[in-house]
């Protein structure tokens, strides 16, 4: 048998394609004018129901939130980010959130960080903490231990973020491991 195509053939194969060419374009032709009648529909639905909805919408306005009271400070901080378990700081009830202001009356500030004041003690020695924990000041006792690296050096046990200026300039600490903090700890 001879595979050479035939006039005929050529022409019946020109026609399929013709034939799904033209049927494509009917498809494009009846979407656009589908979505044409449903866009006029649904403008004149709205437009039947627009005022109704217009008065049910009552708008709210805006209320200035009050922000927590906390003590003025001048000075820097550090916001508690993390306490390691049975760690000295964990045992004297410190939380993630809480913001330490001062160790032994002397505050923190942007060039004495939280590491430096508490390097000056010993591990075993008591130190007592100023914190804020939901916009009060407290104090907390804690004793020092001595670091897991270096057994002559005091540790609190906890991980913090030394922040400048005071505490009531931010309404949220910065994000932790992908989540927020609240700010009142």
């Amino acid at each position: 048998m001879d595979d050479t195509p035939t006039p005929r053939t050529k022409r019946t194969g020109l026609w399929i394609v013709l034939a799904i060419i033209a049927a494509l374009l009917l498809a494009c032709i009846a979407a656009a004018l589908a979505g044409a009648i449903g866009f006029a529909v649904g403008r004149s639905q709205a437009r039947a129901v627009g005022p109704v909805v217009e008065q049910r919408i009552e708008r709210i306005p805006q209320q200035d939130l009050p922000l927590p009271e906390m003590p003025m400070m001048t000075s820097g901080w550090a916001l508690v980010i993390d306490v390691t378990e049975d760690a000295p700081a964990d045992r004297a009830g410190l939380r993630e959130g809480d913001i330490i202001v001062s160790v032994d009356d002397e505050s923190l500030s942007d060039e004495v960080t939280l590491a430096d004041l508490i390097a000056e003690y010993e591990p075993g020695d008591e130190v007592e903490l100023g914190v804020l924990r939901n916009g009060r000041e407290r104090r907390i006792d804690v004793t020092l231990g001595s670091h897991p690296d270096d057994e002559d050096a005091p540790w609190l046990g906890l991980t913090y973020r030394q922040m400048p200026g005071a505490p009531t300039m931010y309404f949220e600490a910065p994000p932790v491991r992908g989540r927020l903090i609240p700010f009142s700890g």
